[in-house]
C-alpha cells in the first residue's frame, strides 16, 4: 500500500508529457495543413470573400480551386480531422461532391442566414467534398430560392428601376403604363444580353425603389433587390418584374448607395443603369452624394435613362450621369426607350465595329447580316435595337442592314460593301434610312384607345404596300415617303368590319404626320309606308355596298320603324314587310346609303304592292285545279306559293318586279302531276297582271319487259328533244306507268332497275326515240330488254369431258357475274349484251398441277355464244 503514491505520481507525469506532445503535434499540423475543404466564409456560398484583395483582377483567386487543393494536399502530412471539418463547413451529401467540377463552377453569392439548397436544385453548382464523421447526423438540405451564378466577368452591372407611384401613369399617348413599357423593353434588351453571355459575360443585378411603401409613408429607404448580382435569367426576371407595384416616392440617392453595397470588392468595373421618370424626392444634394460614391467605390459609372421629365428633373439626372462618368439619354417614345436601354447596358461590350441604324434622329431596330466581302454566304446574323457592337476578325466585310420591323411588304434594306475592319482600331458605320414617320392611333365611340389594323395603298393599286396591326395606343411607324390611301379597320368590329379611310396622305422626310382614326358609329333611322299608305312591321338586312354578298347585320323593327347603329361606310338595305294577311311579304331594296361617323341618315322605305291574278285551264278552256309558285327572276328565291281552286281567279298583292311562275296541276289527275313554267312575268303597280297557265296534255303509257314477255322492273327518264337533262323521271315499276304530258316529241330511256351496273356505271337500258305525244290523245310504248346466252363445257385430251371451275367477269370492272363447274352437258346462262372475260381452272390430279386459262368474250343481243374449255 505504500507504493501507491509513487505509482500515482509516475502516472501524472506520464500523462503530462503525452499531452504536451500532442499539443505540439496539433499546432504543427495546423500550420502546415492545406486549405482543404472550403470554409463557410470562403466557399462558393459565401456572401463575401475573406480577403477581397486576393481576388482583385482575377476570378480564379476568389476561391481555392480543386487543383490547388490537390497540390496542397500532397504537401500535407495528414488531412484535417473529421471533427475540425465538420465545424468549418456546412453539411452536404457526400455522394454529390465532385471536386473536379469546381474548375468550371464560379463563385455564387448567398445571404448568410439562408441554408444551403439541395445541390440537385442548384444545377451547375456542386457541393465541395467534405470529410464528415460518419457517426454525426447530417441535416437534410433545405430548398432556397434560385441563386444567380457569379460569372468571371470584367463588369458588374446593376439596373436600378424607378417603381414609384408616378410610373403607373401612361407613357405619352400609350394605354400602357410607363412601368409596363419599361418592363417589356428591359426584357427585350436583356434577352439579347442573355444570349451573348458566352461571348461577353456580365454579372447583372436588378433592383427597384418606390414600390414597397405608399407615398403617404414618405419612406426614403424604399429599396429592394429583385435579382441579386449574377448571371441574368430573363425567365426569373419576368416573374420578379410582375410583382412590382408602383406606389411610393423616389429615394434615388439611397437606392444608388444600397446598390453599390451589393457589388463585391474585387476590382471589377461597377456600372449602374438608372432608369427614372423624375428626380430624387429625398436628397436634394444628390450630385454631391454621387461624387462621394465615386470617390469611395472607384471604378464607378452611372448611365441614366430618363423619360417623361420636367426641366429641373432632367438637370438633376444629367448631373448624376456627369458626376459618375456616365451617359444620359432622354426618351420620347417606346422605340427610343429600347434603344437607350440597349446603349446604356451594352456600352462597354468589346467591339471593333459599331453599327448605328436610324431614320432621321430615331434609332431603328433591324437585322444585320455580315458577309465576307464579295461573298453571299452569311458569316453571322444579329438583331439590333438601333446600335449594335460587333467584334470581328480583321478583314473586309459587306453588311446587309434590314429594317426587319417594317410594315411594308418589301422591307427597306441597305447593302454596305467594303467595310474594312482593322486590328486594334474601332470602326463606326452610320446607316440612315430615308423613311417618313407617321403616328397612328384609333379611338372608339367613347374616345377610348382601341387596337386597329391599317393598310396603306398606292393610288390605283388593289394590294396594300404596307400593313400594320397596331395596339390600343398611339405609336410611330416609318414608311417609304410618298402619297398613300390609308384604310383603318377596328380589330374587334365583328361582321360589319368597321372601316375608315383617308386618301392622299403625304409622307415626307423630316415631316412627322399624325393620324387619329375615330371609330364612331353612325345611325340609320328606318321608316316604311306601303302604296296603300299603311306601315308594316319589317325585317331588314344590311349589306356592304361594294360587296353585295357580304351581310353586315340583320334584325326586325316594328311598324313605326327604328334606328340602327353601324360603322361609317356605304350600304345597301333589303327591307321585307311582315303582314300575315298578305300572301307574299313585300320587299324593297335601297342602295348607296352613306353613313358618316356620329351622324344619323334617315331612310324612308316605300313598299309598293302590285296585283297578280292567277288561273289554270286546258286547251278545251276547262278550268283546272293548280298550285302556283312565284320565284324572283334575278335571285331565284321563292317569294310565295298560292293555290287556284279551279273556280274563282286567285288574286294576290306582291311587290312589283319580274317573276318566274311554276304552275302544277293539283286535282285528281295522272301522276306525276304535269307542270307549266311561265318565265319572266312582269308585274307592275300601274295595272293588274292576268296570268293563265294553259295545260295542253296528252297521255303516255310505258312498261318494260323481256323478249319473252316477262315484265321488268323499269325506271323511265323523259327527255325533250332540245334538252340534255331529263325533264321527268318515274319511280321503278313492273306495271304500266301513265304520264300526263305537254304535247311534243320525247326521247325515253328505260332502265332495268334490278340490273347490275357495267364498267361505265350504267345499268342495262333501252332507248325509245322520238315518242310523239299529242294533245288529248293516249299512246303506249313497251321497252323490250333482250339478252344473249353463254354456254360452257369442259373437255380434256381426246375430247374427254372434264370437270373444271369457271368464273365470268364484266370486262374492265373485275366484278364476278357468274361462277360454276362444268359437268356432263352444257351449262347455259342468260347474260346481258356486252364484253366479258372468263377465268377457268382444271386440277390435273395425275400430274399434281392446276391449269388455268383466260378467255375474252363478246355477246350481242339474242346471241348464243358457246365456249369449250379445253385443257
Amino acid at each position: 500500500m505504500k507504493k501507491t503514491p509513487l505509482f500515482s505520481l509516475f502516472f501524472v507525469i506520464l500523462c503530462s508529457v503525452l499531452f504536451s506532445c500532442s499539443r505540439a503535434s496539433e499546432e504543427k499540423t495546423s500550420a502546415e495543413k492545406p486549405q482543404g475543404p472550403i470554409s463557410v466564409e470562403q466557399s462558393e456560398f459565401a456572401p463575401s470573400l475573406k480577403n477581397p484583395q486576393e481576388s482583385k483582377g482575377s476570378a480564379n483567386k476568389t476561391a481555392a480551386t480543386p487543383q490547388a487543393q490537390r497540390e496542397q494536399a500532397e504537401e500535407t502530412p495528414a488531412p484535417a480531422s473529421p471533427q475540425e471539418t465538420a465545424e468549418q463547413t456546412p453539411p452536404a451529401p457526400q455522394e454529390k461532391a465532385e471536386p473536379s467540377e469546381l474548375e468550371q463552377t464560379p463563385v455564387a453569392t448567398l445571404e448568410p442566414e439562408k441554408k444551403m439548397a439541395d445541390p440537385k436544385e442548384i444545377g451547375s453548382i456542386s457541393a465541395p467534398r467534405l470529410d464528415i464523421d460518419t457517426t454525426q447526423e447530417i441535416t437534410a438540405p433545405v430548398e432556397v430560392p434560385s441563386t444567380p451564378i457569379l460569372l468571371e466577368a470584367k463588369t458588374h452591372l446593376a439596373i436600378l428601376i424607378d417603381a414609384s407611384g408616378s410610373m403607373v401613369a401612361p407613357f405619352t399617348s400609350s394605354s400602357s403604363s410607363k412601368l409596363e413599357l419599361l418592363n417589356a423593353s428591359l426584357l427585350s434588351v436583356l434577352s439579347e444580353v442573355e444570349a451573348e453571355q458566352n461571348d461577353f459575360p456580365r454579372n447583372i443585378a436588378i433592383s427597384s425603389f418606390g414600390n414597397k411603401s405608399s407615398a403617404d409613408e414618405n419612406n426614403c429607404k424604399d429599396f429592394g433587390t429583385l435579382l441579386p448580382l449574377g448571371k441574368i435569367d430573363t425567365s426569373v426576371l419576368q416573374q420578379s418584374l410582375l410583382s412590382l407595384k408602383p406606389q411610393g416616392i423616389s429615394p434615388i440617392s439611397h437606392a444608388l448607395e444600397e446598390t453599390l453595397k451589393t457589388f463585391p470588392s474585387d476590382g471589377v468595373d461597377k456600372v449602374i443603369v438608372l432608369i427614372a421618370d423624375g428626380a430624387d424626392t429625398c436628397n436634394q444634394n444628390i450630385c454631391e452624394s454621387v461624387a462621394e460614391f465615386k470617390e469611395k467605390y472607384g471604378n464607378l459609372q452611372i448611365n441614366v435613362v430618363g423619360f417623361d421629365l420636367s426641366t429641373d428633373d432632367q438637370k438633376q439626372l444629367e448631373c448624376i450621369a456627369s458626376k459618375a462618368d456616365g451617359s444620359f439619354s432622354l426618351v420620347r417614345n417606346e422605340s427610343e426607350l429600347i434603344s437607350s436601354l440597349d446603349q446604356a447596358i451594352n456600352f462597354n461590350v468589346p467591339y471593333n465595329l459599331k453599327i448605328s441604324v436610324k431614320a432621321g434622329e430615331t434609332a431603328l431596330p433591324g437585322k444585320i447580316t455580315v458577309f465576307k466581302a464579295g461573298s453571299e454566304v452569311p458569316l453571322r446574323e444579329e438583331t439590333s435595337f438601333g446600335t449594335k457592337l460587333l467584334e470581328l476578325n480583321p478583314g473586309t466585310y459587306d453588311l446587309l442592314i434590314e429594317y426587319s420591323q417594317s410594315s411594308e411588304a418589301k422591307l427597306p434594306s441597305k447593302l454596305i460593301k467594303g467595310v474594312e475592319v482593322l486590328a486594334n482600331s474601332k470602326i463606326e458605320q452610320m446607316i440612315n434610312f430615308d423613311l417618313a414617320p407617321i403616328t397612328l392611333s384609333a379611338v372608339s365611340d367613347d374616345d377610348k384607345p382601341v387596337a386597329a389594323r391599317y393598310e396603306f395603298f398606292k393610288s390605283g393599286q388593289k394590294s396594300p404596300v404596307a400593313q400594320i396591326t397596331a395596339p390600343a395606343q398611339s405609336k410611330t411607324y416609318f414608311l417609304t415617303p410618298g402619297n398613300y390611301n390609308i384604310v383603318a379597320m377596328k380589330q374587334d368590329s365583328g361582321p360589319e368590319h368597321f372601316l375608315l379611310s383617308e386618301e392622299n396622305v403625304s409622307l415626307a422626310l423630316m415631316n412627322p404626320v399624325e393620324k387619329v382614326f375615330r371609330f364612331q358609329r353612325g345611325s340609320i333611322a328606318l321608316k316604311n309606308i306601303t302604296s296603300q299608305q299603311t306601315s308594316l312591321p319589317f325585317l331588314f338586312r344590311i349589306y356592304d355596298q361594294e360587296k353585295p354578298d357580304h351581310l353586315i347585320g340583320s334584325g326586325a323593327l316594328p311598324a313605326e320603324g327604328g334606328s340602327i347603329q353601324v360603322a361609317p361606310g356605304k350600304y345597301s338595305l333589303l327591307l321585307i314587310g311582315q303582314d300575315p294577311k298578305l300572301p307574299a311579304n313585300p320587299r324593297t331594296r335601297i342602295t348607296n346609303v352613306l353613313v358618316e361617323p356620329a351622324k344619323t341618315v334617315e331612310v324612308n322605305a316605300l313598299f309598293q304592292m302590285a296585283i297578280l291574278q292567277l288561273h289554270a285551264q286546258n286547251t278545251q278552256n276547262e278550268n283546272l285545279k293548280a298550285s302556283f309558285k312565284l320565284y324572283e327572276k334575278d335571285s331565284g328565291e321563292l317569294l310565295t306559293s298560292v293555290d287556284y281552286n279551279g273556280k274563282e281567279t286567285t288574286t294576290i298583292a306582291i311587290p312589283p318586279g319580274n317573276y318566274d311562275i311554276l304552275s302544277t296541276l293539283t286535282g285528281d289527275f295522272l301522276e306525276p302531276k304535269p307542270s307549266v313554267r311561265l318565265k319572266n312575268v312582269t308585274v307592275s303597280v300601274e295595272q293588274p297582271a292576268n296570268v293563265k297557265a294553259l295545260f295542253t296534255l296528252g297521255t303516255l303509257r310505258l312498261r318494260g319487259e323481256t323478249s319473252k314477255g316477262k315484265t321488268v322492273t323499269t325506271k323511265f327518264f323523259l327527255f325533250n328533244s332540245t334538252e340534255t337533262e331529263a325533264v321527268l323521271e318515274t319511280p321503278a315499276s313492273e306495271a304500266w306507268v301513265t304520264l300526263a304530258l305537254v304535247p311534243g316529241t320525247y326521247d325515253v330511256k328505260a332502265v332495268d332497275f334490278n340490273a347490275k351496273e357495267d364498267d361505265t356505271n350504267e345499268k342495262r337500258h333501252v332507248w325509245l326515240r322520238d315518242v310523239n305525244v299529242e294533245d288529248a290523245k293516249s299512246i303506249s310504248h313497251e321497252a323490250i330488254f333482250t339478252a344473249g346466252k353463254l354456254r360452257i363445257i369442259g373437255r380434256g385430251p381426246n375430247g374427254k369431258l372434264i370437270n373444271c371451275t369457271f368464273k365470268v367477269f364484266q370486262y374492265g370492272a373485275d366484278r364476278e357475274l357468274i361462277n360454276g363447274e362444268t359437268g356432263d352437258d352444257w351449262k347455259t346462262f342468260e347474260i346481258d349484251p356486252g364484253r366479258y372475260y372468263l377465268e377457268a381452272a382444271y386440277v390435273d390430279k395425275e400430274n399434281s398441277v392446276v391449269l388455268k386459262k383466260w378467255i375474252n368474250l363478246k355477246i350481242d343481243d339474242n346471241e348464243i355464244v358457246e365456249n369449250v374449255l379445253r385443257f
